[in-house]
């Protein structure tokens, strides 16, 4: 559990830091891969919910 746990906080790292770079140029685009993002960790988490 904790290898899963280290890899999330990883993906979520490198997501911001993608997004950090992305909104110096484009502001909009930052935007949006951080909403993109965000769904797809409020998805994940939904259905993390209906197995248990």
């Amino acid at each position: 559990m904790p290898g899963l746990t280290l890899l999330k906080v990883a993906a979520v790292v490198l997501v911001v830091a993608v997004v950090a770079v992305l909104a110096r140029r484009s502001r909009r685009l930052g935007t949006a891969v951080l909403a993109i993002g965000v769904a797809a960790g409020l998805l994940g988490g939904i259905s993390n919910v209906a197995t248990i």
